[in-house]
């Protein structure tokens, strides 16, 4: 009898197990598209943000742009400490279950990427009073490069990269269990979420194309926009093409890269105007087009360029075997073109940017750029390969 009873006792718990790996993935899956959801608000009130103090001013700290792009990090917060609380007291009820995820102070357990999301949306709450202190320090600063707005701009990107970390472990749940239409998915929230890693990312380059990126170097002018676009494109993209599987990936995630660029132009002009007669405000200069975008109309455009490339000689490397070294030879050139300045109102804005910095500045910034590809290129293949490794049981 007691036979017997271990056995249906060890039957049942065999059974167990399968439904809590799926109570993992759909919890891994809904939270992670709410991280998604958070970066993704966070990034249109952030060009919001952009059109607003650029075209009229800033007049206190709650208003609609502000508290959309908080509602974005509290958003990303909460589902992460949700996602980590929830897997941790599944895990103490199963222990089982927590060699899917991954431990952190013995304590809590929970994906990878949650809490690099977590942490992450930390950072970028702690920006938002820091920037409020420094502008009533220094008044308004419209400036995208200043101190605090790159805290937390680069605080949501590193949140989106999380949150395509927690979606790959999702994934890597949804391939186990063969979930097919889950894992498909999870692969389109991967694409995106690197797509929102892209479009934040742009706007910490936006400002090179202009001024904040000329380097007077005694007898030299150098622009910094070439190293600064390669390097976070290329890291980007190679990071997307090695973390997931098929074919033309690379340009999938610039797609909807560029169809931000399509819901800005939606969504920015309408929302300003609505702010302005609410505040009953004006623009600072008549002269500027309301019905315009100022972050779409800067959006680069070359980066498709380059995700072509990196599909195509990619998908090359591997059918013939390339050897890493000449996979990422062969990238360079398409990471460099895709870091070129170029954007719907000035698609000749490489020519004037050289015409500026002069033919000798021109090469080195050029120079510069190959370097910046050469270490995106190396440093995304890295992390395309340890993220595939995460928690992949």
């Amino acid at each position: 009898m007691a036979k017997v009873l271990r056995g249906v006792s060890v039957f049942s718990n065999t059974l167990a197990q399968p439904r809590s790996l799926y109570s993992v993935l759909l919890l891994r899956l809904i939270l992670g598209f709410t991280i998604l959801a958070g970066s993704a608000g966070f990034l249109l009130g952030t060009t919001w943000d952009i059109q607003w103090h650029s075209l009229i001013g800033r007049d206190r700290t709650l208003i609609p742009p502000h508290i959309m792009m908080l509602g974005g990090i509290a958003l990303c917060g909460l589902a992460t400490l949700s996602a980590i609380l929830i897997e941790t007291a599944w895990a103490r009820r199963n222990p089982a279950l927590a060699r899917y995820g991954t431990t952190f102070a013995d304590t809590f357990h929970g994906s990878f990427g949650a809490y690099i999301a977590g942490f992450a949306a930390l950072n970028a709450a702690l920006a938002f009073p820091l920037d409020s202190y420094w502008h009533a320090l220094y008044g308004v600063d419209v400036a995208i490069w200043a101190p605090f707005h790159i805290m937390f701009i680069v605080g949501m990107a590193l949140v989106s990269l999380g949150c395509a970390y927690m979606l790959l472990s999702a994934a890597h749940l949804a391939s186990r269990e063969g979930k097919k239409g889950m894992l498909r998915i999870a692969h389109a929230g991967v694409i995106i979420a690197f797509a929102t890693v892209l479009g934040l990312f742009t706007l910490l380059v936006i400002d090179a194309m202009g001024k904040p990126g000329t380097i007077h170097a005694g007898f030299i002018v150098i622009n910094v926009y070439p190293v600064l676009a390669a390097l976070l494109l290329g890291w980007t993209l190679v990071a997307a093409v090695f973390v997931l599987p098929g074919r033309w990936i690379a340009t999938r995630v610039v797609a909807v890269y560029l169809l931000f660029a399509v819901v800005m132009q939606g969504f920015v002009p309408a929302a300003t105007g609505w702010l302005m007669a609410i505040e009953q405000l004006g623009f600072r200069d008549t002269s500027n087009n309301p019905g315009i975008s100022l972050a779409s109309v800067n959006w680069p455009l070359a980066p498709i360029l380059a995700a072509v490339g990196i599909d195509i000689v990619i998908g090359l490397a591997r059918r013939r075997g390339w050897s890493a070294g000449r996979t990422l030879l062969g990238v360079l050139p398409v990471i460099l073109l895709g870091s070129m300045p170029v954007i719907i109102m000035e698609p000749l804005q490489t020519l004037t940017l050289a015409g500026i910095v002069g033919g000798m500045g021109a090469v080195v910034s050029l120079l510069l750029g190959m370097s910046g590809a050469f270490i995106g290129g190396w440093f995304g293949r890295r992390t395309g390969e340890a993220m595939q490794q995460v928690e992949r049981n």
